[in-house]
């Protein structure tokens, strides 16, 4: 008598007939059974799979690529501050008595930038300038994420330049 009893339990709560029959006899294991299925984001509703996304490097990409395009993503702020050292040419140094300004140009963009002394840039700063380098602090990041600091130097380019 007692397995045809779990059976008929068995049938009814594949049928959803148990809940009824519960909320006569166990209204709070009802209540709580409703508030776990409230509780519940569609998402999670969906057929669970059981397999989870891991996010991996590609070992054929090198790690130099990726220390060096991780700021590709991002949109650069405008001005000066969005000059990347790397693409910058230098078209030419104003020498004046009292300081001296570097007129650069970006790759990619159809327009001149005045840069004196101590004006940051997006990855770094401008150290000096002498009458025919000017000379960049580059803020930088390795392979295994430790954050450094370089020289770049960068000769007058064009026609223009004096030698």
């Amino acid at each position: 008598m007692r397995t045809g009893l779990i059976r008929a339990a068995g049938l009814l709560a594949g049928s959803g007939l148990l809940a009824g029959a519960l909320a006569f006899a166990a209204p709070a294991v009802l209540q709580a059974q409703q508030a776990e299925k409230a509780a519940k984001p569609a998402a999670e509703a969906k057929k669970d799979t059981g397999r989870k996304i891991i996010n991996l490097r590609d070992p054929f990409r090198s790690l130099m690529a990726q220390a060096e395009e991780a700021g590709a993503g991002k949109p650069l702020p405008p001005g000066k501050r969005g000059l990347v050292i790397p693409q910058l040419t230098v078209d030419g140094i104003v020498v004046m008595p009292g300081e001296r300004i570097a007129v650069v140009n970006m790759r990619g963009r159809n327009r001149a930038y005045f840069l004196r002394e101590r004006d940051e840039v997006y990855n770094g700063y401008v150290a000096r300038i002498t009458e025919d380098t000017v000379v960049f602090r580059e803020r930088a990041t390795d392979a295994f994420g430790q954050t450094f600091e370089r020289e770049v130097t960068k000769t007058i380019s064009g026609s223009g330049a004096k030698q």
